[in-house]
């Protein structure tokens, strides 16, 4: 037709590889002066398969972040939030808009000592990946407890330039461990009580020991 053709992509099946190969193509017609139709066409194929594969590997990857239960986020080398998922949104209260390009010191609260954070960030700088229990804070203000992991990603092979984050709320399951402490601590001090009871050889001895029995045993 005479047309220019830049950057065309095409799927071609090799069948010694029994593999999809993904070209782009790049075509210029050319003429000589006293004709209208090409005389022909300089075509050039440039094979872009494994870029085409990662660019999927990406797109698949994505939709599994975006779909995990637990919250994940991908931050900078600084801690500037680069990227979360829905579940991530869910937990803090924070959408993805006002969570991108802040910090995670957003989450901070008071409740997760210091000594913490820095262990936290002295492994991750250092390649390591951490694991640990932090009590973080939501938009509206309410505490939770998460368990995290922040693994370190490599650039290049040697250069931390991002991290990833992935977070589940255990807040239910630590109110729940409180409450089954808790539990314990009542049903002993009523064993307790009851060899208490069985000596005491008076109100006023029974009554000082089940005082100290709540004591040492209900805090």
């Amino acid at each position: 037709t005479g047309r220019k053709v830049s950057n065309k992509i095409l799927a071609v099946f090799n069948q010694k590889e029994s593999r999809y190969r993904w070209l782009k193509l790049s075509s210029i017609p050319f003429f000589h002066t006293d004709e209208n139709t090409p005389s022909g066409v300089f075509t050039q194929f440039e094979d872009i398969s494994d870029r085409k594969e990662a660019e999927e590997t990406v797109k698949l990857l994505t939709k599994a972040f975006e779909a995990a239960g637990n919250g994940i986020a991908i931050t900078d080398r600084n801690g500037n939030i680069v990227w979360v998922n829905p579940a991530f949104s869910q937990l803090t209260g924070y959408d993805s808009k006002e969570l991108e390009g802040a910090n995670t010191r957003l989450l901070k609260s008071e409740e997760t000592p210091k000594a913490l954070f820095d262990d936290l960030w002295n492994t991750i700088l250092s390649g390591e990946k951490w694991q640990g229990e932090l009590v973080n804070k939501r938009k509206d203000g309410s505490l939770f407890n998460e368990e995290m992991t922040i693994t370190p990603v490599r650039a290049d092979g040697s250069t931390i330039t991002h991290f990833i984050a992935v977070k589940e709320d255990i807040t239910n399951r630590r109110k729940r461990e409180e409450e089954l402490l808790k539990l314990n601590r009542a049903l002993n001090a009523l064993g307790h009580t009851s060899q208490a009871l069985m000596h005491a050889t008076d109100e006023t001895q029974y009554l000082s020991e089940v005082c100290n029995i709540i004591i040492q045993d209900c805090g």
